[in-house]
């Protein structure tokens, strides 16, 4: 997360470690919804390639095998899909 710039931290904190809505998070940061979306989206991809780079792509294709709190679940979640079609993209490739 020290990787990530300070917006893209504040965003992804006041989202998954506090748990506020796009309408709060709007108040907090004084920006408009849309932007918290949009944000968020670049603060999530920049989040997955941080982690890529520094634990490799293969852990990110499987879930934690160990308890994590239910907000970082439901971040974990929510790039499933993303986990998902990766490694359908390589299968793809590999056929």
């Amino acid at each position: 997360m020290d990787e990530l710039p300070a917006e893209f931290r504040e965003i992804l904190a006041l989202r998954h470690q506090e748990g506020l809505s796009y309408e709060e998070i709007a108040d907090v940061a004084q920006i408009p919804p849309g932007t918290v979306m949009s944000r968020l989206a670049r603060a999530r991809t920049k989040l997955k390639e941080c982690l890529v780079a520094h634990i490799g792509r293969s852990a990110l294709l499987s879930p934690p095998a160990f308890d994590v709190p239910v907000r970082l679940s439901a971040f974990w979640n929510s790039i499933s899909v993303t986990r998902r079609e990766y490694a359908s993209q390589q299968n793809g490739m590999n056929n």
